[in-house]
């Protein structure tokens, strides 16, 4: 009996104290929504804001990220890699309809300055941010007057071979064929004619060349019979987190203030130079 007393004396006084401190909270409530905030502090609360977010804002860098299927320069990426160490220019130049205008206005004045070295590297340099096309180190001596620069800037450049643009004609007449790339076997492709088997088993699949390497794909060819097995046989690529590595090269190729380590072969950040 005592007990079912005490009980229903801490319900009770439970309840109240609930009760009160509901109470509390809804004048508190009401009080806050009559009372607000006055013009100058919310003036002043608007600009602690906008402190706070711009400090929250992350920098921003104006160097792009490029992918290697990114079609920037007018073509695909691909032919810039193949065009580094087999033709003088990497990237295709287009002469504009106003190239005499242009080079006039940035290069007035050349045949009076060229003999000096300082002046004529700042024109060059110009010009070529100014068309994305510069004078290579081999031509440099050549651009001695204004008429040079003009004749320099005329002509059209590719970054591809006669034999590549031969084979991307279509023009050509239906009994010629001409294959640009080279055509290798590879077990992944199992679409193709020969269904990823080869016809020369434990052998092949190496691939010769740095600027190969990042064009044609490798792999560990099947050498003894239990390699046949699934369990057995080594899938890992043999070119795999090297820099010749499609997709290490792609990456390498994206960012601009990372630089790749072989050792730890990963990407380091490094500082960018500005010019």
């Amino acid at each position: 009996m005592r007990t079912s007393i005490v009980l229903s004396v801490r319900k009770g006084l439970f309840s109240s104290f609930m009760k009160n401190a509901a109470s509390s909270k809804t004048t508190e409530s009401v009080e806050a929504g009559t009372t607000g905030l006055s013009k100058e502090q919310q003036d002043k609360l608007k600009g602690k804001l906008s402190l706070l977010r711009k400090e929250e804002e992350l920098p921003k860098t104006d160097a792009k990220l490029r992918d290697v299927h990114d079609d920037e320069f007018g073509q695909n990426y691909m032919d810039t890699i193949r065009a580094r160490s087999l033709l003088k220019f990497a990237h295709n130049y287009k002469p504009p309809a106003d190239v005499e205008l242009l080079v006039k206005a940035i290069a007035q004045g050349y045949d009076a300055i060229s003999a000096d070295p300082l002046r004529k590297a700042d024109i060059l340099k110009k010009l070529g941010a100014e068309f994305g096309h510069y004078v290579p180190n081999c031509s440099l001596h050549k651009m001695k007057t204004l008429e040079d620069l003009l004749s320099f800037y005329r002509q059209e450049v590719k970054n591809i071979t006669k034999y590549a643009e031969m084979a991307r004609d279509d023009s050509l007449p239906e009994n010629l064929n001409i294959r640009e790339n080279a055509l290798r076997f590879h077990p992944n492709d199992t679409q193709a004619p020969h269904g990823g088997v080869t016809a020369f088993p434990g052998t092949g699949g190496e691939v010769f060349g740095l600027r190969n390497k990042r064009i044609y794909r490798e792999f560990n060819p099947k050498k003894e019979w239990y390699d046949y097995e699934e369990m057995s046989f080594d899938y890992v690529k043999v070119d795999k987190d090297m820099p010749w590595d499609p997709e290490v090269a792609k990456r390498m190729d994206s960012f601009v203030d990372k630089k790749y380590k072989l050792k730890s072969r990963s990407f380091q950040r490094t500082p960018v130079q500005e010019f």
